[in-house]
């Protein structure tokens, strides 16, 4: 399995970042097999400025952002990171394709560069850093309309499914009131037929061919029962009225009219405005972050259980229970977990002694997370240390704190 090196020289672009006389540089990039890694080392930054490292590709206009560098007081930083050989961060690019190598300050549309590098020759990085934004940001908008594509055509089908079912529904009432209708002219024929008969009772009369008309004869035709009355009726205005007066006829109109506000309130809301889409997305976006911090509070309480329990310190209060964790450990913290574990100044600690500490102070209505760092203190250590968050160091000893004191570096970390 070949092993391979590279060294990229990152020289000084912009002056203004520089400590003291020139701020330089290197990038290594190293692989073996389908594992590699990418290192950063710098010198003479100025201190308490947030640095990130990047690697350029102008194949597809490729940036990645591999993490912050923090530089320390004399002006050194330092950052490392594994990735795939043959992809590298998912790009679909290998570590061969990356063509340059810049340490980036403030926001990304202003691009300063304090150092940039190049592997074989220089390159328009700019223009395909650019370009890498703006497909980003492209990529972003079409899934946010896809999303909106999505949830207005699930609409839509909703609507053709009710509309569906409204007409199922008005089709069948019509077919009942037809029925109704037709049963009630046949019984007014009965009827008349029958008072007939009792006029005639005793009279025996034979019928012609001419005369005789069946009964069916004079049953209107289904379907055409609202346009279509006897003679006989119209000129009584019998079967009108009966129609008119029709209770069925009558709670159909009032079924329909409630069916169609219904679909036109349904057509209505369908026309969401992009306001209610962002709406949606973000309570999306809170039921995960909600099932997140559920999650990671879990996995805490795990940890408070089931870790070594710890005494760093010779005075401490009875507030603050202390276990003892690994730097692995510290993925479940509600903080830059990448970041921690790529300081030099972190992990330099952790390899030296074997263990963090993380504490839990419990003040009644105030929680925090308390992480520990060892160290033996140095005060060239402390601007770099308050720059990853670590706001004081706490003796192990009641003793006053002076140079090559054993302690702890403290970072407090709310209760998410």
């Amino acid at each position: 399995m070949q092993y391979k090196r590279i060294f990229v020289t990152l020289k000084q672009e912009n002056p203004n970042y520089a400590l003291v006389g020139e701020a330089m540089g290197r990038c290594i990039i190293e692989s073996r097999g389908g594992q590699g890694k990418i290192s950063f080392i710098v010198q003479n930054l100025k201190p308490q400025i947030i640095y990130k490292a990047y690697i350029i590709s102008n194949i597809g206009s490729h940036d990645i952002m591999l993490g912050s560098l923090v530089i320390d007081s004399k002006g050194r930083g330092e950052l490392k990171k594994n990735v795939n050989t043959y992809d590298v961060e998912g790009t679909g690019l290998s570590l061969g394709d990356f063509e340059a190598a810049v340490v980036l300050v403030g926001e990304k549309e202003e691009i300063i560069s304090p150092l940039v590098g190049y592997v074989d020759r220089e390159i328009r990085w700019k223009d395909a850093f650019r370009k890498s934004e703006e497909h980003k940001a492209n990529t972003k908008k079409d899934k946010e309309d896809l999303k909106k594509s999505e949830v207005n055509q699930e609409m839509k089908e909703d609507v053709r499914e009710l509309e569906s079912e409204e007409k199922e529904l008005i089709d069948e009432m019509t077919e009942e009131i037809k029925v109704n209708q037709v049963d009630e002219v046949i019984k007014d024929e009965n009827l008349k037929e029958e008072a007939s008969n009792e006029e005639n009772q005793g009279e025996e009369k034979t019928l012609t061919a001419a005369e005789f008309k069946p009964v069916k004869d004079n049953i209107p035709k289904i379907g055409s029962v609202f346009e279509m009355q006897s003679e006989n009726n119209i000129q009584n205005n019998e079967f009108s009225d009966e129609v008119k007066q029709d209770g069925i006829h009558e709670v159909f109109k009032v079924m329909a009219k409630e069916v169609n506000k219904q679909i036109t309130e349904f057509k209505n809301y369908t026309l969401m405005i992009e306001k209610d889409i962002k709406k949606y997305d973000e309570d999306d976006r809170n039921k995960k972050q909600n099932l997140s911090k559920s999650k990671i509070n879990s996995e805490l309480e795990h940890t408070f259980l089931h870790n070594m329990k710890m005494v760093p310190f010779k005075k401490q209060l009875k507030s603050v229970r202390w276990v003892r964790i690994s730097l692995k450990e510290t993925v479940n913290l509600p903080i830059d977990f990448w970041n921690l574990i790529n300081d030099p100044f972190i992990v330099n600690s952790f390899k030296k002694y074997n263990h963090l500490i993380l504490g839990l102070y419990d003040g009644g209505k105030e929680k925090e997370y308390i992480l520990g760092v060892p160290d033996v203190y140095k005060e060239e250590n402390k601007a770099r240390a308050n720059a990853m968050g670590f706001i004081q160091f706490k003796c192990c000893d009641e003793v006053k704190l002076e140079e090559n004191i054993h302690g702890y570096w403290i970072m407090p970390i709310p209760i998410v």
